[in-house]
């Protein structure tokens, strides 16, 4: 997940920042940082299965436990979401402009790299639903079950986008205080109503998934953070990490949503409450601990929080160049492969966003906001 803009803050006060990303929680920066590495590290089992498939039996390799970082996604996205709306009190067309610039320019780049490669390297591709939802994000062509968009990662941005298109679609109605407060209510309410339908047309299913709930949970630490105290920030902190390891251990099935989370809702709220409520808790602890003291995570997690989106959607592909050259040298030694490869990752992430992510979107923004600003100018 990805992904929304970010929020600056100088000690304990929330502000309009000095630096060219002035919305930072430095926090939850942080964090968006680590949510990535633990995607990445989902994955290395991948590169691991073809270069040394019994290193790839790992417990801790093959639990999948990494992909909890996409549940932390959700719910910064929630909060984050919620925190840039209110303070810059965005209008419906605004704000979703504003969110598609953020996510669609580098996410379509990649769906077409994929598409292209697929097709001419491998003579394969993909279904209409797929590419679809590849592109539009909504898959309202899909039947029983989920179409996964080219290159598999962009799933999570499906639940994105219908994030943002719920919370836009509120703020015809109220403020984004109010938005913010409701919608929660609306997802938890049509989580459970989901439960009892069972049509073939899947869209209403994915319109009301369990996992809408994570980003439910953010939009809740952002309503209660101002009666987060410092010493209750330390105890959802550690009270979430002990929840998510606890419980995480033997739940490694949970990560596989395309494959069983998209038509077994059973399933999708078991991973909400045992790796979504935990993540809510640990998002909620940073935040209350930043303003209440300020307290900041290393600042190279920071870093790579800043370019977490791209290095969510890069990964696939570098390990997939990673994996051919490996075959090529004889690489099988496991102490040598999973360093090497988040390393890498972690570096052409930082190439894709300097040369592709920032660029593009600087001026998909730019975009945005003009059109924003000719839709208020134009007479009613």
């Amino acid at each position: 997940m990805i992904l929304g803009n970010h929020i600056s803050r100088r000690r304990q006060v929330p502000h309009e920042g000095s630096e060219n990303r002035p919305d930072t929680v430095k926090n939850i920066q942080a964090l968006r940082g680590i949510a990535a590495l633990l995607v990445v590290f989902a994955h290395v089992k991948f590169p691991l299965e073809i270069l040394n498939p019994s290193a790839a039996d790992y417990p801790l390799v093959r639990s999948g436990h990494g992909a909890i970082g996409v549940d932390l996604f959700f719910i910064i996205s929630g909060y984050v979401i919620c925190l840039t709306a209110c303070k810059r009190q965005h209008k419906p067309i605004e704000f979703l402009l504003a969110r598609i610039a953020r996510i669609s320019p580098l996410y379509l780049i990649y769906v077409l790299l994929f598409l292209l490669v697929k097709a001419v390297f491998l003579g394969r591709h993909n279904s209409l639903p797929s590419i679809w939802n590849g592109f539009f994000y909504l898959p309202v062509f899909d039947w029983k079950e989920f179409s996964v968009p080219p290159g598999g990662t962009g799933w999570s941005l499906c639940f994105e986008m219908w994030f943002y298109l719920s919370f836009a679609l509120l703020l015809y109605i109220w403020t984004p205080k109010k938005a913010a407060m409701v919608l929660p209510i609306i997802f938890l309410a049509g989580s459970a109503i989901a439960i009892l339908y069972h049509g073939d047309w899947y869209f209403p299913r994915f319109v009301f998934h369990p996992f809408v709930l994570e980003f439910a949970f953010g939009c809740v630490v952002y309503n209660t953070q101002r009666w987060i105290s410092l010493r209750l920030s330390w105890f959802l902190l550690t009270g979430g990490i002990i929840y998510m390891i606890a419980f995480s251990r033997h739940t490694g099935f949970l990560a596989f949503f395309p494959m069983v989370l998209s038509y077994r809702l059973d399933l999708a709220w078991l991973r909400v409450l045992l790796w979504g409520l935990p993540s809510a808790l640990i998002v909620a602890g940073l935040v209350g601990l930043e303003r209440n003291r300020g307290y900041i995570l290393p600042r190279a997690l920071v870093w790579t929080g800043g370019i977490s989106y791209s290095l969510y959607l890069s990964q696939q592909i570098t390990m997939e160049i990673f994996t051919k050259v490996g075959q090529r040298i004889g690489l099988h030694s496991f102490a040598v492969i999973v360093p090497s490869v988040l390393i890498l990752c972690v570096f052409n992430a930082w190439l894709c966003w300097k040369w592709v992510e920032k660029p593009l979107t600087g001026q998909a923004q730019r975009w945005a906001k003009k059109v924003s600003l000719s839709s208020v100018c134009l007479p009613t």
